[in-house]
């Protein structure tokens, strides 16, 4: 049953009814992705799912890295399912460009600055900011003080105003409303809060040592089209796809901002590839997309964002069984909207 116990250890850690296991850990030379299990001693509450239809869990940790003397912090989002009502499985993402900033010696001078009463607008990051080297191996101290879920029927605050009213105050009548309502009852503008969230206290600490690993990356060349677009690159590891798009020689020589181009990858099926947690636009999470073969698009940045995207999230329905109004699948339009496409078929290792 869900209420066994746990013993801990060194990738097992239970506190506050949650058990946290670390069962994967993989690094390439731009991220460390970790796949965890959160297994809770009660149900889970009803959890609010994003727009790509996972969870919305986060946890709230610091990170310290053998290479690096700062401690970072994160509010880290989680991608991944529930397995059952009291098992979440589910990947977290440190992007490793995010953790060679060694910015212990101007922390220093602040903490200093202010002790002596001085100005620390003075004080120059760039000069006291180094840039680390990360090695092949290291090992990272993860500690989870918090782990947060949004809650599916999230209360909704009476504040006695439509929204229409509200935008149509002032900005100065606003604020004030809004520090009005703050003050009646702060609790709506904590994070997380009881209203909107739910959330168990660790702390969940471990200690994992990491290998950089390139054998499992997966490298396929792309093409160009006759404008110059296309695609460098595409490379997969066993969590992600990120592609490099080329850009045209006019285009570098500053065009206008129209002609910034979005990436865009379609699973086998048709579906739409999220972001994931914390990668940026070029690198998609895999989770549980069959990625034998993606469909690899380029958009004017306005015209995906501003028209098509919005396609995809307004409709329940998978996309792949054709359910766009016009009777088109998510992948027809796609193809016929973006000013780069190829397949690209990806091999089995």
């Amino acid at each position: 049953g869900a209420s066994e116990e746990t013993a801990d250890t060194a990738y097992t850690k239970t506190a506050d009814g949650v058990t946290v296991t670390l069962s994967e850990v993989y690094s390439n030379s731009q991220a460390l992705n970790i796949a965890l299990v959160l297994k809770s001693q009660e149900p889970f509450p009803d959890t609010f799912l994003n727009q790509d239809g996972k969870p919305q869990i986060s946890l709230l940790m610091s990170e310290e890295y053998s290479y690096n003397p700062s401690l970072l912090h994160d509010n880290v989002y989680l991608d991944g399912q529930f397995l059952d009502e009291y098992t979440y499985a589910g990947v977290m993402r440190f992007d490793l460009n995010d953790t060679n900033t060694d910015d212990s010696q101007y922390v220093e001078a602040v903490e200093e600055a202010q002790a002596a009463g001085e100005e620390t607008a003075e004080l120059d990051s760039s000069t006291l900011t180094k840039t680390v080297e990360i090695p092949e191996t290291y090992s990272v101290k993860l500690k989870i003080d918090r782990i947060i879920g949004e809650l599916a029927d999230r209360e909704v605050r009476d504040i006695g105003m439509t929204q229409e009213e509200l935008e149509a105050m002032p900005d100065e009548e606003y604020y004030a409303f809004r520090d009005a309502l703050e003050e009646e009852d702060p609790s709506w503008y904590e994070y997380p809060n009881s209203h909107e969230n739910y959330w168990f206290d660790g702390p969940w600490e471990f200690e994992v040592e990491v290998s950089q690993n390139a054998e499992d990356t997966v490298t396929v060349e792309g093409g160009v089209n006759e404008e110059g677009l296309g695609v460098e690159k595409l490379v997969k590891t066993p969590y992600e796809i990120t592609v490099y798009p080329l850009v045209s020689e006019t285009e570098e020589e500053g065009a206008s901002a129209d002609t910034d181009c979005i990436p865009v990858i379609l699973d086998a099926d048709g579906m739409l590839m999220s972001t994931g947690s914390g990668g940026s636009a070029n690198t998609v999470a895999i989770g549980d997309h069959d990625v034998s073969r993606v469909e690899v698009y380029l958009f004017e940045e306005s015209k995906w964002l501003d028209e098509i995207k919005g396609y995809w999230w307004d409709s329940e329905e998978p996309k792949k069984e054709g359910t766009l109004e016009d009777g088109r699948t998510f992948k027809e339009l796609c193809d016929e909207t973006s000013v780069f496409h190829e397949t690209v078929t990806i091999p089995v290792q």
